[in-house]
């Protein structure tokens, strides 16, 4: 992978075969944990069928990195034009099942920065998952508590409010996330190498299991409180864009 200039929280770079990704984060030392952070959401988000880009953890001589590929051939920040058309907007109706994902792993920090379009698919990609798993900074460490009160966060586009009245996608999320069982949570937290995650993962593993035992909940309890939306159940009919 060859450097070239653009991104603020990492560096561009781009493969002999022209794909473009950015090595996370720009300043990398030893036990550094946000990789392996983005690199468990981006896993567990193909595990249940929503879209975030496919990571693969880099061994850098400095610290571990993560490699972030941008769908190809190219995806649109929120703000850019091409993401700003109807056909754009409608795409967030599918979208949408992506708040399974950050209510899963806590995700807290969730906003227009964090999306990208992919125009080819007409598909919205969720990015940035360094601040989750009860962590608020940029440092080390997971929530002693795995029902710390992260839920999905409140700051996101009013056009991914508007599609929680498409309640498929979320269902359809929700159900795959049940389905996930303890031994597929602890092989996917055990997977990355040692230099990943220097510690105990014990915490993180637990943390994800027990959310994922109560992920409806999760979801419910933030659509009604935080979103005045009415709960999910598996027997209501799915209602999609």
């Amino acid at each position: 992978m060859q450097p070239v200039s653009g991104a603020t929280s990492g560096t561009w770079h781009q493969s002999s075969s022209g794909l473009m990704a950015v090595l996370k984060p720009r300043d990398r030392f030893p036990n550094r944990q946000e990789p392996f952070r983005e690199w468990i959401a981006s896993r567990l988000a193909r595990l249940i069928g929503v879209k975030v880009p496919i990571i693969e953890l880099y061994e850098h001589p400095q610290g571990p990195g993560a490699l972030v590929y941008q769908p190809s051939p190219k995806a649109f920040p929120y703000t850019d034009k091409v993401a700003t058309t109807p056909e754009a907007k409608a795409a967030f109706g599918v979208y949408i099942g992506i708040i399974v994902l950050d209510a899963l792993i806590g995700a807290s920090d969730r906003s227009e920065n964090n999306l990208v379009f992919h125009e080819a698919s007409q598909s919205w990609y969720s990015i940035d998952y360094s601040f989750c798993f009860g962590v608020g900074n940029a440092g080390s460490g997971v929530a002693a508590d795995p029902s710390h009160p992260y839920r999905p966060s409140p700051n996101y586009p009013p056009e991914v409010k508007s599609a929680l009245d498409y309640a498929g996608p979320i269902e359809r999320a929700l159900s795959r996330a049940e389905r996930l069982t303890d031994t597929e949570i602890e092989v996917l937290c055990s997977e990355p190498p040692p230099l990943f995650f220097q510690g105990d993962r014990t915490p993180i593993t637990e943390y994800l299991k027990f959310r994922k035992n109560i992920i409806r909940a999760l979801v419910n309890d933030w659509l009604s409180e935080t979103m005045q939306k009415p709960p999910l159940r598996p027997c209501d009919p799915p209602r999609d864009p």
